[in-house]
């Protein structure tokens, strides 16, 4: 199936993450949400990240983060048209997510260049240039495991420190 939206137990495992960051002190500093434009990240964003976007953090669609494996393309790594999700995640256009108009009108595209090991350094340079010092970050476990080096799981989080080139502090 394409663009994939999460199951039963994937809305469970987002509902348990919002109760756990709206417990965790250390959510009252991000400044901004960044999600990958896949729908079954947008529905993690929009409720595994609910407390945060009502205390006012802005969410923003980032296909840099987007799952795409290098030369295989499985059927959930091919998202949807930014019309499609459009229409699908009404709320992305009515709370005004950013990132929407600026993804590609056939997205994901077919080329080598998103290849998320191809992407990871791009993203680093990205986040090293936003203003923001603490960014929340709704990806996919290739990605991630590519960016920090850790693979966190379903609907799971953990803080990193990023270091000035670019690279993650090691949890103790």
């Amino acid at each position: 199936e394409r663009d994939t939206t999460l199951t039963p137990a994937g809305l469970k495992q987002v509902d348990r993450l919002d109760e756990l960051l709206e417990a965790d002190p250390a959510t009252k500093d991000v400044q901004v949400i960044l999600a990958s434009p896949m729908s079954r990240t947008i529905q993690t964003a929009a409720t595994g990240c609910r407390s945060l976007i009502a205390r006012g953090v802005p969410v923003e669609l980032c296909a840099l983060v987007a799952e795409r494996n290098c030369g295989v393309l499985f059927p959930a790594d091919h998202g949807s048209s930014k019309q499609q999700l459009a229409r699908a995640w009404p709320n992305v256009v009515a709370d005004k997510w950013k990132g929407l108009d600026e993804l590609p009108d056939t997205w994901p595209s077919e080329r080598k260049e998103f290849c998320w090991a191809q992407r990871v350094g791009e993203f680093r340079e990205y986040l090293l240039d936003r203003p923001e010092k603490v960014v929340a970050v709704v990806g996919h476990g290739a990605f991630t495991i590519g960016l920090t080096g850790a693979h966190l799981g379903n609907a799971k989080f953990a803080w990193r420190t990023m270091l000035p080139d670019g690279s993650f502090e090691r949890p103790e």
